[in-house]
């Protein structure tokens, strides 16, 4: 599967902007730590609370360990290890020096508990309800199918 395209963010407060707009939950890391180009990671919520009944990943869609794995993979970096237990978690080694550069300043945000706007783009992200603007960035549209909110777990490609 091709690598998703997303903006990568370089705070908090972009991660949770990224993840309501992807899983339709606001996430937070409990951990993150990277040395070099090797890292780890941990998501404070319960896996259930957003990969349950009424959520785009839910028990409708069989995709929702791999879309969990493609997002970590893209916002991070190849993810070496992990799964889900309680939470998402796991290993991974950056895609290069500017990934490595981006996670150090967000680990050192994190580490003096400094909070940032986010950036534009997160801000839209994060008010995008449907699957417009996700089409433009992930290369699809997705439908609803088993969310509260009326979205599906449906990929339909996106017409050039």
């Amino acid at each position: 599967m091709p690598k998703l395209r997303i903006p990568l963010p370089v705070n908090d407060e972009e991660l949770a902007l990224l993840t309501q707009w992807y899983f339709g939950a606001m996430l937070h890391l409990r951990t993150l730590s990277c040395s070099g180009k090797h890292g780890s990671f941990e998501v404070a919520e319960n896996y259930d609370s957003y990969h349950g009944d009424h959520w785009l990943h839910s028990k409708c869609c069989c995709r929702g360990y791999d879309h969990s794995h493609d997002f970590w993979d893209a916002v991070l970096g190849k993810l070496n290890c992990g799964g889900t237990a309680r939470a998402s978690y796991g290993q991974f080694t950056t895609n290069g020096w500017r990934s490595s550069k981006r996670l150090a300043r967000w680990i050192d945000s994190r580490n003096r508990g400094r909070t940032s706007n986010p950036r534009p783009v997160f801000v839209r992200l994060g008010r995008q309800r449907r699957g417009v603007e996700k089409s433009l960035i992930r290369g699809e549209r997705l439908l609803s199918c088993c969310r509260a909110d009326g979205e599906q777990a449906v990929s339909i490609p996106r017409s050039n």
